[in-house]
Formats: structure tokens, sequence, C-alpha cells
């Protein structure tokens, strides 16, 4: 089995570790170095994607992946999408790129997890950080029984939800505006040309020429803001002072 996944501040990639357990029959492969390495065939006969969900659907980045590859060998398919308020858009998404492909997958979940989106979500305290966690790891408890025994199980979105929350049309602003997005990343003067943020961008999308520069390749995952140790990167002007997320039960260093 390989778990492929996409994660800014380590949810996805959170759930894809407690998937693979030991790892003895279960690797773990980043999608972004997968897509970089330009590889395209996918050789296992047991896959799971794990991804966040954005603006109500698939992070670009997971689209194109699942474009892309190449999955005859695939037997059994897991998708796992994590999210603040998991609904909207995302799991109709993949079945439609999946059955592109002539490929239905088996089991479909949606798992709520804490918001790393610092822009305009409300962020929780530890606290509730620990308590969403948790209920997380008791639905990843009843995931991995599925997907070990083979079973279908498909969530769905909810109609009623996606039509609440505009969803389609949030989409439809965000694809329009995807290439613009990194425009709104600055820097303040607590900035000490550090370089973690250029470092860890999976996309390398970030350049230090004293202070980070943005190279217009954003796929919007948040990771240089929430990770900065001296939260100088800041979105326009409603990122300052605002508490940041990354996943407190794993290491910045685990993450590709």
């Amino acid at each position: 089995m390989r778990i492929f996944y996409f994660s800014g501040t380590g949810n996805s990639f959170y759930v894809a570790k407690r998937i693979a357990g030991d790892g003895a029959y279960r690797e773990v492969t980043s999608i972004p170095e997968f897509l970089g390495a330009g590889k395209t065939t996918v050789n296992d006969d047991e896959i799971v994607i794990v991804s966040p969900v954005y603006f109500y659907s698939l992070p670009h980045a997971v689209e194109r992946f699942i474009k892309e590859a190449s999955f005859e060998r695939t037997q059994y398919l897991s998708v796992i999408l994590t999210a603040e308020f998991p609904n909207g858009l995302a799991l109709g998404q993949v079945v439609q790129l999946f059955r592109a492909k002539d490929l239905e997958p088996n089991s479909l979940f949606y798992l709520k997890m804490p918001t790393n989106y610092v822009i305009k979500s409300k962020m929780l305290a530890d606290a509730a950080i620990d308590h969403v966690l948790s209920a997380a790891d008791r639905k990843i408890d009843r995931m991995v029984k599925v997907i070990a025994e083979g079973r279908n199980s498909w969530a769905h979105d909810s109609w009623l939800y996606s039509f609440v929350t505009s969803a389609k049309s949030s989409k439809e602003r965000w694809d329009r505006d995807f290439a613009q997005f990194d425009s709104g990343f600055l820097s303040n003067d607590a900035c000490n040309a550090c370089g973690i943020c250029e470092k860890n961008c999976p996309f390398n999308n970030i350049a230090v020429e004293g202070k980070p520069r943005w190279k217009g390749r954003c796929e919007a995952c948040l990771r240089c803001i929430n990770i900065c140790p001296k939260s100088a990167i800041q979105y326009g002007d409603s990122t300052e002072g605002r508490p940041r997320y990354f996943n407190p039960r794993i290491a910045i260093k685990e993450l590709a």
C-alpha cells in the first residue's frame, strides 16, 4: 500500500502517518515530491490519498496529481479529505476525476481537523485543537479498519451545505484568482531572513533575498505564514497578531 499526501501544516500528513502505522507494508509519499520529480506512474495495488480541502474543493496540486498520474495497477483506492468543516464539493470532484480514468474509489472520507486558515478562519486554542485531534484519532482508527479490510465506504458531499455556503461560487472565485494568491504575502520588520520559509515551502515558491519573495507558484498551503518563528509573514492586513497553527503531534522536519 502507498499513501500519498499533501499537507501544508501537518494535518493530512498526520493522518497519512497514522494510517501507515509502523510502515512495514505501507509507504508514505509526498504529492509535491512526486510531482516535482516528474513522476506519473503509480505502481501500487492499494492507494490512499490524503488531502486538505481548499475553498470546498481539492487543492490544485492534488487535482493535477490525479489527472496526470497513471493508476493502472490500482485495485483498491481510498481518499481522505481533511477540513475545518468537512463538506463541500471535493468528494464529488474526486469521483469525477477518477471516473475520467475509468477508476471508481472504494472508500471516501471527510475528517474534521483544526484549521490553518489564519487569513480568515477563527483559530483554535490549544485545548480545542487537542479535542479535535483526539476525535480525529478515533475516526482514523475506524478508517484504518475499513481500508485494511478492503471494504467499500462512501461519505458524500451535502448539497444543502454547499448551497448555504455558496461553495460552487467560492470554488469558481478561487480558480479564477488562484494565480495571484501569493501576491498577498508580505513580511514585516520582525523578519530576520532566517530562511525557514524558503527551506520548507513544498513547491520551492519562496526565495529569501533579505526578505522573502514569493514567485507566483503558490499552492496556498499556508505553511510559510504558520511556521515563521517570528510571525513575521503576513497576508495583507488580516493576519497581524493572529495565532498560527501547525499540527502539534508532528515535527516540521517530517514534512515534505
